[in-house]
């Protein structure tokens, strides 16, 4: 069987095409006759409530698998607060940036009036997708979102993806269902981020998914392998406009973000809830 470490697939698209053929979809005739009205295959967003009485903007295509695409084959998948280079003094300063982020975007009038409408915000989902370092890992539903991230790596010196990906060398595609990770005494361990009020995420059909220290992803998922190709990896980068459409202009990353990573006055004025984050992971 492709798809393994032993048998790759040649390339990504080879890898998208088989399982794209296998890939069950909530709008499919039988099963659109038991969901309907929830689900439907257009890019729009339906309002679902969650057990925490508050609204999620769920992409209406729905797909039962998530992915999360990585440029290289590695033996273990851990968020990237926990990985190997993070030292504790580094861990609680990544954490107080997370939390930084969250008193400020609280302030942001679109996110108070939101709120006021009892829409969920993934903060800390959002913390993920603009780059600081938690304890979630990015998934998407979107299997050709998952290839991008898989064939284009991200170059932290011009805060851009590319497409110069090592001939031959294998990536990685990791699969899991939805069910699978869902944790009836932990509802928040796995959260759709959906639509939320700045764009990002939406565009990515972002969903995230919190691991404790030491846990690794790959007990939950299923990896399937493939032959990075820069050709390959090319037409994936232009098809996603070299990132753009997966990375729109978001106002978001002039008004909250600090370009020099500097923190707000807020986190000196709210210290009890930044104590409280940190327990949270005691």
């Amino acid at each position: 069987m492709k798809g393994t470490l032993e048998r790759p697939f040649n390339d990504i698209f080879e890898l998208i095409g088989v399982h794209q053929q296998r890939q069950p979809i909530f709008n499919q005739p039988t099963i659109k006759a038991l969901f309907a009205p929830l689900f439907y295959h257009d890019d729009k967003f339906q309002a679902i409530m969650g057990t925490d009485k508050k609204m999620r903007l769920f992409p209406n295509r729905q797909m039962m698998n998530l992915y999360r695409g990585q440029v290289k084959a590695y033996p273990k998948c851990f968020p990237s607060l926990y990985r190997q280079e993070q030292g504790t003094i580094q861990q609680l300063i990544d954490m107080a940036k997370t939390e930084d982020f969250k008193l400020v975007l609280k302030q942001h009038p679109v996110v108070k009036e939101l709120e006021q409408y009892n829409l969920f915000i993934d903060y800390v989902g959002l913390a993920q997708h603009y780059g600081f370092k938690t304890n979630v890992l990015d998934l998407t539903s979107d299997l050709e979102v998952a290839a991008f991230f898989a064939c284009c790596p991200y170059d932290p010196s011009s805060n851009s993806h590319n497409f110069n990906i090592e001939e031959g060398s294998i990536g990685a595609i990791y699969q899991t269902l939805q069910l699978a990770l869902f944790d009836h005494n932990n509802p928040a361990k796995f959260e759709v981020i959906g639509l939320q009020p700045f764009h990002r995420p939406a565009q990515q059909k972002g969903y995230s998914y919190q691991l404790d220290l030491g846990e690794d992803f790959l007990t939950v998922c299923t990896p399937i392998y493939f032959k990075q190709s820069r050709k390959a990896s090319n037409k994936i980068f232009m098809q996603f406009n070299g990132g753009e459409a997966l990375y729109p202009y978001d106002p978001i990353v002039e008004i909250v973000i600090d370009p020099r990573g500097r923190f707000s006055r807020l986190i000196l004025d709210n210290f009890t809830s930044v104590l409280q984050y940190f327990k949270s992971f005691v």
